[in-house]
């Protein structure tokens, strides 16, 4: 059963954004009347094209949670639907534009998946918006879902530009390009061949690392040599695979240090370089005999200079 307060909210939802982007949709038809509350058979609903679940929600130990769920309690949260088009080569009436996977639960327990109905004229940039304001509210959506939506958003021209997608969904343009950038990760075949499996753990950050040293051709090969030898598991992740390319392509640097002077074995003047190649100098003055100091400042100045060229 659908609490009434859920079923309120939704309805509240969907009426207010279709009141507030009616003006931006002239001719479209948006009869209140038409947003009712079904009990639709499973059979009958696919996932919108547009829609970020991922296929990996749909088995495994999350699909067997929520299906366990259900049959519990029942369905408790509505999803929302679109009515198809009549389409002969196709029997499903509705898609899913939220609720992906309370309807995959609802089917594997043989019940029927409750539903708020929007017309099939409803625009796509509206149930896209409706889509977002309801994931930002589930906690296990993912970053990496969320970019890979948006790119399928952009390229079927649901928005005309990254800007558009932005003001729609309150976000800014350099958060849309950087997740829009990430979501390439999935068009290097071979990279989504290994990260696939694991793809609901794979953070925009990674993403982002590996396709910058993919650009060069030489790092591209020496990471699909890395990417040969790592076996994915059931208990892998992809934080635990990128650490282990990244850290294959880029070693950690040992630390070092350089001493330029000291007082028996206490250094007064050293210069260090930390695992990610940041110098720092320290000095102790108090413990400098000013005729030494020109000498010191002389010898910091050129190993400096020459660990400056280094890096250049």
């Amino acid at each position: 059963m659908v609490k009434p307060r859920e079923r309120d909210a939704i309805e509240s939802k969907i009426e207010s954004f279709i009141a507030d982007t009616e003006e931006d949709h002239q001719g479209a038809d948006f009869s209140l009347d038409t947003y009712r509350v079904e009990k639709l058979n499973t059979e009958e609903c696919v996932p919108w094209k547009y829609h970020d679940r991922n296929n990996l929600w749909f088995s495994g130990e999350k699909a067997e949670s929520l299906a366990k769920s259900i049959n519990a309690v029942g369905q408790q949260q509505l999803g929302l639907v679109r009515c198809r088009p009549p389409d002969p080569s196709n029997s499903a009436k509705y898609e899913i534009i939220f609720g992906a996977r309370r309807w995959n639960a609802c089917k594997q327990n043989g019940i029927h998946f409750e539903a708020r109905v929007l017309p099939s004229h409803t625009p796509d940039s509206v149930c896209a918006k409706l889509m977002n304001d309801e994931n930002e509210e589930s906690e296990n959506i993912t970053e990496f879902e969320k970019a890979i939506s948006y790119s399928l958003l952009l390229n079927g021209k649901v928005f005309d530009s990254q800007s558009q997608l932005a003001n729609t969904y309150g976000v800014s343009k350099q958060y849309v390009q950087k997740l829009v950038a990430a979501s390439r990760l999935i068009e290097v075949d071979w990279l989504n061949k290994l990260f696939g499996p694991v793809i609901l753990s794979l953070s925009v950050k990674n993403a982002t690392k590996l396709l910058d040293l993919t650009k060069e051709h030489k790092e591209e090969k020496r990471i699909k040599k890395i990417v040969e030898g790592i076996e994915i598991g059931e208990a892998t992740d992809a934080s635990a695979i990128s650490k282990q390319i990244l850290e294959a392509i880029q070693p950690k640097k040992k630390q070092k240090k350089k001493v330029f002077h000291k007082i028996g074995p206490k250094p007064t003047a050293v210069c260090t370089t930390d695992a990610k190649g940041h110098l720092v100098l320290k000095i102790t003055p108090e413990h400098i005999e000013p005729e030494h100091l020109e000498h010191i400042l002389t010898d910091i100045h050129g190993y400096l200079e020459n660990e400056i060229k280094k890096n250049h």
